[in-house]
């Protein structure tokens, strides 16, 4: 004669929070392109980006320390759709281990790394990421509904109104991404190029270094005055310095946070400043279908990143020669509960029975 099983009051609590987070997984936030890659953004397919055949000056292997990466270390690339535009989103960041928003004036400057890496002489704001370093020496490809784009972008460029640095903004293609306020002119202004692509139906770009000038300049905390960008005085000459290794053979190597990924701010009016070089694209909506943001989609069917371009990096041989890059799926947050309270369900149930 069987049982007559009722769940007990713990696994009957598992299925409501497992139910809860399944219809709430469905829930996708509204996407900006600003440069800020943040968890609760509504990205549906992120990946982590390995170089692991990137070479170093030493022509010895390639052992950055960074946590479940080799190479240079790990980038990022986000892709999603927003649920009320249904344009597409791209979030791009370099690794640090091959460049990173830390600057000095000197050009006796070690930014923060880790491991091997000693950091890259001579990386300035004004001679290295303005006007300089860009998303690839090669057009990156994107194999939308209009045929194949290929593009080049530049990270930022100056914005001049009677010989004076106004802003600095992000090149965008052709300069159609950031209107040049009146009067002003494209002083020094790299951008990219469209190749065959319809620049019309690229939205919006932004860089993470553009948000950090957003953030902390003028409009927002002042940290970074309207003479610090017309001077490139300030922060904008010596960047904020990160939490470092004060003693050892380390010393002045960068300390991770927990994720093995970031790094931590030494001054905390800038904790939420973006070290990591990072590209962030807004695409038209008929550019993709819903397989733009599909985690079953094939990658390669839909982009390929050319090899991108720092000014200097941090020991490379050659500008470019970072390698081929890997791309390892991160699954959703939701997925990852899902499973574990999957788990602890099934050994509730055999543990009671």
């Amino acid at each position: 004669m069987k049982k007559n099983i009722q769940p007990s009051t713990s696994v009957a609590l598992v299925f409501a929070l497992t139910v809860l987070l399944v219809s709430g997984s469905t829930s996708l936030a509204a996407l900006t392109a600003d440069g800020l890659f943040t968890s609760d953004e509504g990205y549906s397919t992120v990946y982590w980006v390995d170089f692991p055949l990137a070479p170093q000056v030493t022509n010895t292997p390639a052992t950055a320390g960074w946590v479940g990466a080799s190479g240079v270390g790990l980038g990022r690339l986000a892709l999603g759709t927003d649920p009320t535009s249904g344009n597409h989103f791209m979030y791009y960041a370099l690794p640090k281990g091959y460049v990173d928003n830390t600057y000095e004036a000197t050009g006796n400057d070690i930014p923060p790394v880790v491991g091997t890496y000693e950091g890259s002489s001579g990386h300035k704001l004004g001679t290295g990421l303005i006007g300089s370093d860009s998303f690839g020496i090669d057009p990156f490809e994107l194999y939308t509904t209009d045929g194949m784009y290929r593009m080049t972008v530049d990270y930022l460029a100056d914005v001049k109104t009677s010989g004076t640095r106004t802003d600095i903004i992000s090149a965008g293609i052709n300069g159609v991404n950031d209107p040049l306020p009146t009067g002003a002119s494209q002083w020094g202004r790299r951008d990219g190029n469209k190749k065959n692509s319809d620049d019309t139906k690229v939205l919006q770009i932004a860089t993470s270094m553009e948000w950090n000038l957003d953030t902390y300049g003028p409009t927002g905390t002042e940290d970074i005055s309207a003479d610090d960008i017309a001077t490139l005085s300030g922060y904008l000459d010596n960047s904020p310095d990160v939490v470092r290794e004060t003693s050892g053979p380390d010393q002045g190597l960068a300390i991770l946070a927990a994720d093995g990924y970031s790094y931590q701010p030494a001054e905390l009016q800038f904790a939420d400043w973006i070290y990591e070089v990072a590209y962030e694209f807004e695409f038209d909506s008929s550019l993709f279908g819903p397989e733009w943001a599909d985690p079953t989609t094939e990658l390669h069917t839909l982009l390929t990143l050319a090899p991108p371009h720092a000014s200097p990096n941090k020991g490379l041989l050659g500008q470019g020669a970072i390698g081929d890059p890997v791309f390892s799926l991160v699954p959703e947050p939701s997925a990852v509960l899902l499973m574990g309270l999957g788990l602890i369900g099934w050994g509730l149930l055999k543990r009671q029975y």
